[in-house]
């Protein structure tokens, strides 16, 4: 389902995790409270009147959708899906939420039509539409493929419009460490901060770290700006393209040499996912990845299935009580079967967090993923 009804976001911690946290690496998103009945739920959105506030109505339809979502009441969950639909049919989320609906409750012509409704609207989110197994019933029906296509086109022209406006505004921080030689070429770490961060705040979250290293430190924002402060990294490609647009501005800004070879990707929290990917699609200009607290997802990240000589290296970091350990432990297993050079550690009784001795592990983390060191800090 889309992200903005359901569940597919990238989640944040609980407040726990957020407490013990530098301020703004991530923003806490409180979870959704679900409807005790369904059938209730249904029956106060049945009555709702003519006139009601659109906004409110389709807050309260999406709370009810989220409901029948959760206790897997399909036929339910369809027709509250055409319900909000109605409040605004040129809205594609909403056709595209319908089809999902109709594809867990087995319609499956009926899904592909919104499905490819969705797409004639506009629906261009390719990495949702790739990884949502709520879809999975209809993806060799006849017209999926084609509706995928036209998914696919949307994004590609969203992302050519993303490109422009982030020419113009998009922010990236680059420092240099005092005593890195300008004639001499300097590692990179490129680092992308987790949904509802800052490049400042990561910035100075890392600069030791970069120090330690005797790195350019590039840090990008991402520019989905969020309702509750911070910004996130919006669609998949997205993030990707702000990594690249970093590596390739680095040098300029930093007014010093970049060693090409030694270029390397930090993500944490939803940054990990935008890591993740560019280091695994652009191993000519990635040479390592460290991953914190973020884990594998196989629809979307091109882990091969067999053994793939020049991949970069990649250190996997996540606490054992954050709710990313079992997908980060898949990540590196994924990494161990397709030959990459590739180690996990995970830290004790942390949560959703970078490591508390920060510079140390991080630093080592990044050695490792180069291939200058044979093991993860402990």
């Amino acid at each position: 389902m889309e992200p903005v009804c359901i569940l597919m976001r990238v989640s944040s911690p609980g407040a726990a995790d957020a407490r013990r946290a530098p301020r703004r690496l991530f923003r806490v998103r409180r979870p959704c409270e679900l409807a005790r009945s369904v059938v209730l739920a249904l029956a106060i959105a049945a009555t709702a009147a003519p006139g009601a506030d659109a906004r409110e109505s389709r807050d309260s339809l999406t709370k009810d959708l989220r409901a029948a979502y959760q206790a897997r009441a399909w036929p339910e969950a369809v027709v509250v899906a055409r319900r909000i639909v109605a409040l605004d049919p040129k809205l594609p989320g909403g056709w595209y939420n319908l089809a999902c609906m109709q594809a867990r409750a087995g319609s499956r012509e009926e899904a592909v039509a919104s499905l490819r409704e969705s797409a004639a609207r506009g629906f261009d989110l390719v990495a949702t539409l790739t990884r949502d197994e709520d879809l999975d019933s209809i993806r060799k029906a006849p017209g999926f493929a084609e509706a995928a296509t036209a998914v696919w086109s949307n994004g590609a022209r969203s992302l050519a419009a993303f490109r422009e406006r982030a020419e113009k505004i998009a922010v990236l921080r680059v420092s240099r460490p005092r005593g890195v030689d300008r004639a001499a070429p300097a590692p990179l770490l490129i680092a992308l901060h987790g949904r509802g961060g800052d490049a400042l705040t990561f910035q100075r979250a890392l600069a030791p770290v970069a120090r330690e290293l005797g790195a350019i430190l590039a840090v990008p924002q991402g520019m989905e700006e969020l309702e509750g402060g911070g910004f996130g990294w919006g669609r998949l490609e997205e993030g990707e393209y702000l990594t690249e647009r970093a590596i390739e501005r680095a040098e300029k800004d930093a007014q010093a040499r970049v060693d090409r070879g030694r270029v390397v990707v930090l993500g944490f929290s939803q940054g990990g996912a935008t890591a993740i990917a560019a280091a695994l699609r652009h191993p000519d200009r990635v040479r390592g990845a460290v991953i914190v607290g973020m884990g594998d997802d196989p629809r979307v990240y091109p882990v091969p299935d067999v053994p793939r000589a020049g991949l970069p290296g990649f250190a996997v970091l996540v606490g054992s009580e954050d709710r990313f350990a079992d997908e980060a432990r898949y990540l590196a297993e994924r990494l161990a079967k397709a030959g990459v050079r590739s180690a996990l550690r995970v830290e004790p009784g942390l949560g959703h967090d970078l490591p508390r001795d920060r510079v140390r592990v991080l630093a080592g983390a990044v050695r490792f993923a180069l291939g200058e060191r044979e093991e993860l800090p402990e």
